[in-house]
């Protein structure tokens, strides 16, 4: 803790002396930033598929960011996440439903936190080091990608494109989870996507727009202490969607078709599978609503919620047939700060009557299940730019 304390100490003189000596010109700008999250959210999930757990803690992710000129910046920071009540995590936290503890633990989950960003094009941007996903990867459909992954994964690291046309945007990264020295005893591991939108009609009351994704899980690599398999893993997913702006309301309609395939794991009793989540939903002063229809055959997400996924993580061994569920969420902000917003979000899964099979083709049939989840957030993302209170107070002397 007393090295987080000093690091971050050192962060804050290092930019007021840097702010001092550096070119006054806009093109060479320091600023602290900070991205603090508070968050208690609890699942209360039920059936064979996922167990519920409670994560109450918070992250923080302060850092310095530096525009070394017009087109270049860098990031320089640390990322801590904190569990209340927790006193060591797993070294890679990763989530399938909740990270188990592992022998490999340490008292605090702490990494650093750097990035460098080089704008090529007006429409072409480069990011090397910790990635942007403060849209969720251009806002990937729930059942390719939760919202939990914020609070129970380790930052997205590797390398990645963002492209911004007026017709067309994309987000393109690789996020490497796993890196491996010679003889290594573990593989690597790393997570590659593509998500982009197509937008024949933008207009100020009507959006529509092709949505296209696609992730790939690789696990392999060179080993020479161990032999295991090459695993590749696949998520697809087009659709259609619509977008109504009226007055203060914003409807939003779709529909996606997702698939999986399976390249090189035995463990899983299929080889592909598919999905279809058509969901509607609104926004208005401060209130988002949304309900979605689920229907799912021997499908896996790699980065979505588990209630999605034909094999249960409860239950070893355990693939459900073709499951039909209902999604809905409500959610509140409270944007009343200038930094600060205030959330509330509930959550429910219900699922039709389904059935499944073990790996001993023992059969179980249930009439159906309920989950529900309710959480409570705080954000706070303060910036601090000191080079701008300088200008001020030079120009106040003269």
């Amino acid at each position: 803790m007393k090295r987080i304390v000093l690091l971050i100490v050192t962060i804050t003189i290092t930019a007021h002396t840097i702010s001092q000596s550096a070119d006054t010109t806009r093109n060479s700008r320091f600023s602290l930033r900070a991205d603090f999250e508070y968050f208690f959210k609890d699942n209360e999930f039920s059936a064979e598929k996922t167990s519920g757990y409670t994560i109450p803690g918070f992250y923080f992710r302060p850092r310095l960011v530096w525009n070394v000129e017009k087109h270049v910046r860098l990031e320089a920071g640390v990322h801590w996440l904190h569990y209340w009540g927790a006193s060591s995590y797993p070294r890679n936290i990763s989530f399938t439903a909740f990270p188990e503890m592992g022998e490999e633990s340490a008292p605090s989950h702490v990494l650093p936190w750097m990035q460098a960003r080089v704008d090529v094009l007006p429409q072409l941007s480069l990011v090397f080091g910790n990635l942007y996903n403060n849209d969720k990867h251009l806002q990937l459909p729930r059942p390719l990608y939760d919202d939990e992954l914020l609070y129970a994964t380790d930052p997205e690291a590797g390398i990645q494109m963002l492209l911004n046309f007026k017709y067309f945007n994309a987000d393109i990264w690789a996020d490497w989870r796993n890196f491996i020295f010679r003889g290594s005893e573990t593989q690597e591991r790393f997570i590659c996507g593509f998500s982009g939108r197509v937008k024949p009609i933008q207009t100020n009351v009507v959006n529509l727009s092709l949505p296209i994704h696609a992730i790939v899980q690789h696990t392999g690599g060179e080993m020479v202490a161990v032999s295991c398999a090459t695993i590749s893993m696949f998520n697809f997913s087009a659709g259609l969607q619509l977008g109504l702006r009226m007055g203060k309301v914003e409807v939003t309609t779709g529909c996606h078709a997702v698939a999986f395939i399976n390249s090189g794991d035995t463990t899983l009793s299929f080889k592909n599978g598919w999905g279809i989540y058509p969901h509607l939903g609104a926004k208005f002063a401060g209130v988002s609503m949304d309900v979605a229809y689920w229907h799912g055959d021997n499908f896996v997400p790699l980065l979505g919620s588990p209630h999605f996924s034909n094999v249960s993580v409860k239950k070893t061994g355990l693939v459900f047939d073709p499951m039909d569920m209902l999604c809905a969420s409500v959610g509140y902000e409270l944007k009343k700060f200038r930094h600060t917003t205030l959330a509330v979000e509930g959550l429910t899964y219900i699922y039709f009557p389904y059935s499944g099979t073990f790996g001993d083709f023992t059969r179980i049939e249930k009439d159906g299940a309920a989950s529900f989840a309710f959480g409570f957030f705080l954000k706070v993302n303060p910036k601090i730019a000191p080079h701008g209170f300088y200008d001020r107070l030079r120009k106040k002397r003269k």
